[in-house]
């Protein structure tokens, strides 16, 4: 009777970290500290939106 080998199974979560890390290797962006200040302000605003609309859902569903 022979021997069969057992090849492991290639499967998709083998390969993420590979292509995780690849991504940001690939696509690394420099900002200088204005662009930075600006990106903060930007994402501080938008997470206001986010907080004052899902207020405004909440009372609309208790309404």
């Amino acid at each position: 009777m022979k021997k069969r080998e057992l090849k492991p199974k290639k499967t998709s979560t083998t390969f993420v970290p590979w292509k995780i890390t690849e991504v940001y290797h690939t696509e690394v962006e420099y900002f200088n500290e204005a662009e930075l200040k600006r990106m903060a302000e930007n994402l501080c605003k938008l997470m206001d939106n986010y907080l004052k609309n899902k207020e405004r859902e909440e009372i609309h569903i208790c309404l």
